[in-house]
């Protein structure tokens, strides 16, 4: 776990601590109650949420909570057209010569 997300999510949170923190940080609701329960009950009754399978599927639902999407997926996508190779975006630059596929080398 990156020493980042331990800052700021605990694993000696309990799980309902850590998956209020998700939501709150993700700006986002739970759908319903049993969506928030479920999501806590990814810990299956663990005292703390320090299992990282937990975590992460705790982590996907809330990233899979319709408002989150509709706010973020269109600029996740648009992030990742720009790092398209060929983009021809004045920020993204390539570093590494790419092979001259016209000399038939490469065929």
């Amino acid at each position: 776990m990156r020493p980042e997300f331990v800052g700021l999510y605990p694993t000696t949170d309990t799980p309902t601590q850590y998956v209020d923190k998700l939501y709150l940080h993700a700006n986002v609701a739970p759908v319903t109650v049993q969506d928030r329960l479920d999501t806590i009950s990814e810990f299956g009754g663990a005292p703390t949420a320090a299992d990282e399978g937990a975590r992460a599927r705790a982590l996907l639902r809330v990233t899979q909570n319709p408002a989150f999407q509709t706010r973020e997926l269109p600029w996740l996508r648009a992030d990742a057209i720009l790092r398209l190779p060929g983009a021809g975006t004045p920020t993204v630059r390539r570093t590494i010569a790419l092979p001259d596929t016209t000399s038939g080398w490469a065929s």
